[in-house]
């Protein structure tokens, strides 16, 4: 150990006997440091000894992970850990390696500016006593902070280069769809090399879906009930769509109890026939041409928000890295295509590329046609009819947030099959008095979606009730309960107390 490593390793294990008891040992930073350093060269060790000295650390939960990070005197990041929680299961096992792959990936095979990981290890009886990845602090400041700086033009160049990421990784072919590994970590599970043209030596494949919904530990179940689970890779979008269902089939038969308190009473199996009906459903679209020429296996960036985003301090309208790339997987194009957060458009927006005469707002024609081009498929792609893309995301809801959403889409379909233009007839139908009853569930759906979607705002927080490092959580916690106590007695017309409690956002067992 270098005297730079020696020092660091005494001023951090003091830091760690002074934060007291409340952190497992076997999850101490310097463990963390030292077995990482351990594997990297004499000079990255040394680089982040001198760095890590005058350092402090902060750390927080999100989710599944735990997050450590590490900022200079001057205050500035330079270092962030991310630790699972929960050690055991397939899917969690397999998502470091998956999120630390797809990251080498996309600085090897594309100029998309991603922090770079500095060491990892997926094992858990490593010192650390977790599976865990270091990178370094992404550069830079988020978008939200500059965005109401920036003036028209250069808002509009920082969206152009936006483009550019989204059209390299929609340029990659993938030989299917799930999660982006090194080959060496999923031999023993069901893989797809990529093709020799974007990887010719075999470094890496695709393999199973690393979600939490897909967080089943199949060698303690019964092979009768679990023998249709398929995690993926899928080669077709069919393929993707029935594992989905299945899941969700699975999830109703045998894990009932840890379904959302709002659904503990809902008919399992009406929700079953319906998701059997949309397996059906499924096998029909395969060969539907808008679908089969929008479905190629694309690696995409789902979560493009300006807290995502960070730019150059100096130039604000220079995107210097793109951050949150855990959720990143490979999925049919029209299922992965979107508009960046704040960039989604009203709900009066007429789609299809602008016409104006307005000298001030059109581009140079040296730079239309390019742009145009890159964006092309991915403007194809979020054209398919809209029933679709719902179609196959909420099958796969079905078990955390009912069967409304995926009946309406199944209402919709069987209403405009000609219009959709799907041959033959279609293979099921809804008569009045079940539309009637479906209107009534699905107005409570969307009132509870109102209700969640204001705490979110008012809370500043997501679906998983993450906080931000900087804010009080406690203050966060007051004014979750004053936003329940509010609407109790504001706007819950009819419901009791419990009925508000079943529905509420965050609920906490000691209000």
């Amino acid at each position: 150990m270098s005297r730079y490593e020696s020092q660091l390793s005494k001023r951090i294990c003091s830091d760690t006997q002074m934060a007291g008891s409340s952190l497992p040992k076997t999850l101490s930073f310097a463990a963390v440091i030292l077995n990482s350093m351990s594997k990297s060269s004499v000079t990255l060790r040394r680089r982040w000894a001198i760095h890590l000295q005058s350092s402090r650390l902060t750390r927080w939960k999100e989710g599944l992970t735990k997050h450590s990070c590490l900022e200079e005197q001057t205050g500035k990041s330079i270092l962030q850990i991310y630790r699972v929680l929960m050690p055991g299961l397939l899917i969690l096992r397999l998502r470091p390696k998956s999120r630390f792959f797809g990251l080498v990936c996309l600085r090897s095979h594309t100029t998309v500016p991603v922090p770079q990981v500095l060491a990892w290890n997926s094992d858990p009886s490593n010192p650390v006593g977790a599976e865990y990845i270091m990178m370094e602090r992404a550069p830079g400041i988020q978008l939200f902070q500059k965005w109401d700086d920036l003036d028209g033009d250069n808002r509009l160049s920082l969206i152009k280069q936006l483009t550019e990421p989204e059209h390299q990784l929609a340029s990659i072919p993938f030989p299917a769809s799930g999660h982006l590994y090194f080959m060496e970590s999923i031999l023993e599970k069901k893989h797809i090399l990529l093709d020799s043209s974007v990887d010719s030596t075999s470094q890496y494949g695709i393999g199973p879906l690393c979600h939490r919904s897909w967080d089943i530990d199949q060698s303690r179940l019964n092979p009768n009930l679990s023998r249709n689970l398929d995690p993926g890779p899928w080669k077709s979008v069919a393929a993707y769509g029935r594992a989905l269902v299945e899941r969700e089939i699975f999830r109703l038969r045998t894990q009932l109890s840890t379904r959302p308190d709002r659904l503990h009473y809902a008919n399992i199996e009406d929700d079953i026939a319906l998701l059997q009906k949309t397996a059906d459903l499924i096998d029909r679209l395969e060969s539907y041409l808008s679908l089969e020429q929008n479905s190629q296996p694309t690696l995409w960036h789902i979560d493009l928000h300006m807290g995502n985003i960070f730019v150059s301090e100096t130039e604000p309208s220079k995107i210097v890295s793109l951050i949150d790339w855990q959720s990143i997987s490979v999925s049919p194009l029209f299922l992965q295509v979107r508009w960046p957060v704040f960039l989604e458009p009203p709900d009066d927006y007429v789609k299809g590329f602008p016409r104006t005469d307005s000298n001030k707002l059109r581009e140079p024609k040296r730079t239309r046609p390019a742009h145009t081009l890159k964006t092309r498929d991915a403007y194809n792609a979020i054209n398919v009819p809209r029933a679709f893309r719902e179609l196959f995301i909420r099958c796969g809801e079905v078990f955390e947030e009912g069967v409304e959403p995926l009946r309406a889409c199944l209402i919709e379909v069987s209403q405009s099959w000609e219009a959709l233009k799907l041959p033959g007839t279609c293979p099921f139908s809804f008569t009045p008095n079940e539309i009637s009853a479906h209107d009534i569930s699905f107005g409570e759906y969307e009132e509870l979606h109102r209700v969640r979607k204001f705490a979110l705002e008012y809370l500043d927080t997501d679906s998983e009730g993450w906080i931000a490092p900087s804010m009080d959580f406690d203050e966060k916690r007051a004014q979750n309960k004053a936003l329940f106590e509010y609407y109790l007695d504001n706007s819950a017309v009819g419901k009791s107390r419990e009925e508000l409690l079943r529905i509420r956002p965050f609920s906490e067992s000691s209000d």
